[in-house]
């Protein structure tokens, strides 16, 4: 019916952008990977770099850029919190990720890469694991991490201004509170 096609054309972006990833991951299983890394127009001043990793890797890079300062100071501790993530041994199998202001060495020798002040690169390493037996759930996830990432800074900066507005009128109560009463009225008993 119309909820199955609703569903297909709502993932038509998902299916254009992982075309590139599964024939990666049947290049890389073949042996047959080129050396230099594929880009993805993916934004105007952004792009998905995918290249074959040592061994049976797969690194996923994606260079993103940040509008405002604010976003990436927030972006800075979320990322960190990413890499560190492996570091919980329920999360072993997850992907390794890493992130930097500078193209990670992967790009190398590669023309058009991204430059400046607001632009950070963020990168994965899929195993082997994460493209033979869940290839399809993890090239989804991958397509949908920029996506996650600014959900996140919009939601932190969204909770931030919550917090402060709050405080802002706990310290407007107390202060109306410290006024002194106006001289000429009396006080209310």
């Amino acid at each position: 019916g119309g909820a199955g096609l609703a569903d297909r054309v709502s993932c038509i972006k998902r299916h254009v952008l992982a075309a590139p990833f599964f024939e990666c991951f049947e290049r890389i299983k073949n042996g047959s990977a080129p050396e230099a890394a594929v880009r993805i127009p993916f934004r105007r001043d952004e792009s998905i770099y995918i290249k074959k990793g040592n061994d049976d890797q797969c690194v996923v890079i994606f260079s993103i850029t940040f509008q405002e300062k604010n976003d990436w100071v927030v972006a800075e501790v979320f990322l960190r919190e990413l890499a560190d993530a492996r570091r919980d041994s329920a999360l072993q199998q997850a992907p390794a990720a890493s992130f930097s202001r500078t193209p990670p060495r992967e790009l190398d020798g590669v023309s058009g890469v991204e430059s400046g002040a607001n632009v950070c690169f963020v990168s994965f390493s899929l195993f082997k694991r994460h493209w033979t037996d869940k290839a399809d759930a993890s090239v989804t996830a991958i397509c949908q991490f920029r996506n996650y990432l600014h959900y996140h800074i919009k939601a932190s900066k969204t909770y931030m201004h919550m917090r402060m507005r709050k405080r802002v009128g706990d310290l407007l109560q107390v202060l109306n509170r410290a006024k002194p009463p106006a001289e000429g009225q009396v006080e209310k008993k």
